[in-house]
């Protein structure tokens, strides 16, 4: 029985070990490509950090609900993202996520869904100072997973010049290397 128990756990140790030399780590080139993904993108009066959730680790407790759920109640894959914005400006600015909305592949504009406000954390409509930053989870409804309705850009306007746009492909790498950090590889 010693002899068993001593194979599994040599076993385990092994197969622990070879998960982690296969692990998702950013090659050479991308480092500097996930670097600029996690930092802010600034434009004249505010800065945007988008990360897709859709690998993250607790999917279930980091947002609420899983995709099924949603899927099931709304007929669309959701696309859920964490998003942070920054006021550049020496002004103080109402950001509110009804101004947030995504483009896709094939050009369509998608608001935020209404899932968003059952997320555990939404994004919230709040008075951001200057130099303040603030976060939470938007929703956005896909009607198909085909890539030509895959979401390119998340944009953010006001109508009252506080604009800023953020390629889709930097919130994918930022959570997927998130993810695979999370999980210690």
């Amino acid at each position: 029985m010693k002899n068993k128990v001593t194979f599994f756990v040599v076993c385990v140790v092994i197969f622990y070990q070879a998960i982690h030399s296969y692990a998702i780590k950013p090659a050479a080139g991308q480092t500097v490509q996930l670097e600029k993904a996690k930092a802010y993108k600034t434009g004249d009066t505010l800065g945007i950090v988008i990360k897709d959730i859709s690998t993250s680790v607790d999917y279930d407790e980091e947002v609420g609900f899983d995709s099924d759920t949603f899927y099931k109640n709304t007929g669309k894959h959701a696309a859920i993202v964490r998003v942070w914005l920054m006021n550049l400006t020496e002004k103080t600015i109402t950001v509110n996520p009804a101004h947030f909305t995504a483009i896709t592949n094939n050009g369509f504009i998608l608001s935020i869904d209404d899932f968003t406000n059952y997320t555990v954390d939404p994004f919230q409509r709040t008075e951001l100072g200057p130099k303040e930053e603030t976060q939470g989870l938007i929703v956005f409804g896909l009607n198909t997973s085909d890539t030509a309705y895959r979401i390119k850009k998340v944009v953010y306007d006001d109508k009252e010049g506080n604009t800023i746009m953020r390629d889709y492909n930097d919130a994918v790498l930022y959570g997927l290397y998130d993810h695979a950090e999370k999980r210690g590889r």
